[in-house]
């Protein structure tokens, strides 16, 4: 169904500045329309995902993301666990520095049920656009993301 090749950098780059604008996409609305209620739900869940790490909220983040959640990209030189980000987010929280979200350009998804998966073309602030391809479970009657891979567009 997928093939994405993640470069891992020697060296992971710095984290964002601290930042004033309003996250508006991906936080609040998106130029996507998913189509089924799994579908719907699991936007939702990163959506919140995206709030929290832009407002550097912890206690939102931890319950959106399963125990076992890897963030793989070509910004790091490892994966990220859901300890690493919950460590990164208070970092933030205590430097007074903001996570920038990365804008959805546009997605596709695909529901199997309990499990949804998205292929995102998205843009860091400032930087290259890339794909991002994240995975949801649902545990418990909520969505909670168990990866994320992105590869930037050369």
């Amino acid at each position: 169904m997928l093939y994405q090749e993640v470069t891992q950098v020697e060296k992971s780059e710095p984290p964002a500045g601290k930042t004033s604008a309003e996250c508006v996409n991906p936080c609040k609305t998106i130029p996507f329309q998913p189509q089924t209620a799994n579908e719907k739900e699991a936007i939702a869940s990163w959506q919140g995902v995206m709030r929290a790490m832009a407002e550097s909220d912890a206690d939102a983040y931890a319950p959106l993301i399963a125990d076992e959640f890897t963030a793989t990209d070509t910004f790091h030189d490892r994966p990220y666990t859901k300890a690493d980000r919950l460590a990164q987010i208070e970092k933030q929280k205590t430097t007074g520095r903001r996570a920038a979200p990365q804008e959805l350009l546009s997605a596709e998804m695909f529901d199997f049920g309990e499990t949804v998966m998205m292929v995102a073309h998205e843009q860091r602030p400032g930087g290259k656009s890339y794909f991002n391809t994240r995975m949801w479970v649902k545990r418990d009657g909520r969505w909670q993301m168990i990866f994320s891979l992105n590869t930037q567009i050369e």
